[in-house]
């Protein structure tokens, strides 16, 4: 029997008319096993509804190598930077100076007794 979950998630992809392929690769890529991904798909492929909309022979279906390999690595994507805070370091930088400055007024460059 294979998980609830990743079944709905294929009826679910189905269901939007995207290729189970692509669904499945998603699976994968997510951190779920490709066994349990392999059975939940060969379950979908079995209801008479959605075989008519997505043909699911196991000709057809790319063995997991395949899959891992169409994947892309997780090595290669650019790191996400938030827009609108390019501002936030020179602020910073200006604060820390001004903070180092009257440090360095107030005890060193101050003569003692005035």
């Amino acid at each position: 029997m294979a998980r609830e979950d990743l079944v709905a998630a294929l009826k679910n992809a189905v269901d939007r008319k995207q290729p189970i392929d692509s669904a499945k690769i998603s699976l994968v890529t997510a951190g779920y096993s490709i066994d349990d991904v392999e059975e939940a798909a060969r379950e979908v492929g079995v209801h008479p509804e959605l075989s008519q909309r997505a043909p699911s022979s196991p000709s057809s279906m790319p063995s997991p190598s395949q899959i891992l390999s169409m994947a892309p690595s997780p090595g290669k994507e650019k790191p996400k930077v938030k827009k609108g805070m390019n501002w936030l370091i020179p602020v910073l930088i200006a604060v820390m100076i001004l903070l180092i400055g009257t440090v360095l007024y107030t005890y060193v460059l101050k003569k003692p007794g005035i």
